[in-house]
Formats: structure tokens, C-alpha cells, sequence
């Protein structure tokens, strides 16, 4: 058998240490990747999570009805991400979830809620609160 020369041999080194060095670098950058998106999905669950447990804790006591009307304003207001911080009369605040109907040519907003909700008596007892509204990247905060 006839040795190789320098230059086939330098070649077959060379492309052995590239696909090696792209197969690693592909496959950190798919654990970063994977690790990231499982993080971010953790996250939001929590965040859903929580949202739940308050509802369940703030409204339960009202009954059922409440209870679903709130439930019901959560799961429609998971695509906008709005969120209403109310603060109730003895200054305890709890962030609610936001269905915002209308803004006018005054200035005023118009929310897909009652007076006779939690947040309509919340707001009744202590008329200030802090909106947010976010979609992906960007958010506005009142």
C-alpha cells in the first residue's frame, strides 16, 4: 500500500476537526436552545399557575358564579396579557386580568367587567390601579 501524501493527509485532519467542531457547537447550541425554551414555557405556566390560585383564593368565597365569571375573564385574557392592579379598600393589592373593550376620544377606557365584580368594587372602594398590556416584546404600562 502507498502512503498518502502530506497533502490528502492535512486535508482528512483538517475536515475531521471542522465536522467535529460544527457537530459540537451544534450541539451546545441546541441545548441552549432546548434549555431556554423549557425555561421560558416554565415560567409562563407559573405565572398561570399563580393566577389561578388567586382567582381561586379571592374568589371563591363569592361563589360560584364569581368564580367562573373570573375564571372565564382569565382564559380570554391570556392572548392579551392585560392586567389590571387594583387595590380594595383596606389597600391589599391583587393584579386581575384585563379585557380592554374601548379607549374614547377622551381618554377614558371601557373594560369587560361590572360594578358588581370583584374588581367594580375594588376600584369602587379605592378608584386608582396600574394596567399593563404586553404582547411578545412589547409592553405598555398605565
Amino acid at each position: 500500500m502507498k502512503p498518502q501524501s502530506i497533502r490528502v493527509r492535512l486535508t482528512l485532519w483538517y475536515s475531521l476537526i471542522l465536522a467535529l467542531s460544527l457537530s459540537l457547537f451544534g450541539g451546545g447550541a441546541y441545548l441552549a436552545m432546548r434549555h431556554s425554551i423549557y425555561a421560558t414555557l416554565d415560567a409562563e405556566l407559573r405565572q398561570r399557575l399563580e393566577g389561578v390560585r388567586g382567582i381561586i383564593s379571592e374568589d371563591a368565597p363569592h361563589g360560584a358564579t364569581a368564580l367562573e365569571d373570573e375564571f372565564h375573564e382569565f382564559a380570554v385574557g391570556q392572548g392579551a396579557r392585560g392586567r389590571l392592579r387594583v387595590a380594595d379598600a383596606a389597600g391589599r393589592v391583587s393584579s386581575r386580568v384585563l379585557i380592554c373593550k374601548d379607549v374614547d376620544d377622551e381618554g377614558r377606557w371601557s373594560f369587560a367587567s361590572d360594578a358588581e365584580s370583584v374588581k367594580g368594587r375594588d376600584l369602587a372602594a379605592n378608584p386608582c390601579a396600574a394596567a399593563s398590556f404586553g404582547c411578545g416584546c412589547s409592553r405598555l404600562r398605565l
